[in-house]
Formats: C-alpha cells, structure tokens, sequence
C-alpha cells in the first residue's frame, strides 16, 4: 500500500524583478523558464520575454508609468513602475 503525497512533487514557480520603480533597465529572475508578459494597465501586451533563468530587459522605450508583469506559465502578476 503505498501512500501518494502530492506535495512532494510540488514546484514553486515564481519570478522576481528588481529594481522597482526603474527608469531603463530591468532584471527578472525565475525558477522555471517562463514567458514574462509588459501589460499595460488597460490590458495590452506590449512585450514579452522568453527567460530561462535570469535576464535583464530594456524597458527605457516606455512612458512612465505603471504596468504589470505576468508569468504566462504561473499567472503571477506583479506590479512595475517605470519612472
């Protein structure tokens, strides 16, 4: 009889980005590779990222502001401030 744990096979995916607010670059970090999405706060896609496990992105080319990064592979969302 053999006793199923499901959180034994369970992976945190997350992403981490830094510095926020920024004026021109950022970092991402995550634990799996993920698609990182720029939305704006109207719901446009403006960028995306493939990041397999860190990278820094330019993001100078947009107004200032505030947008929100989603992880297409969790549906994390975390809010940016591009200054």
């Amino acid at each position: 009889n053999q006793l199923n744990n499901p959180t034994s096979n369970l992976r945190i995916i997350s992403f981490s980005i830094s510095p926020n607010p920024t004026t021109n670059y950022l970092n991402i970090e995550v634990t799996e590779p993920s698609t990182i999405q720029l939305v704006s706060l109207n719901g446009e896609v403006l960028n995306e990222w493939s990041i397999q496990n860190s990278q820094q992105v330019d993001v100078s080319d947009y107004a200032s502001g505030m947008y929100m990064l989603l992880s297409t592979l969790s549906n994390e969302t975390k809010r940016l401030v591009i200054q």
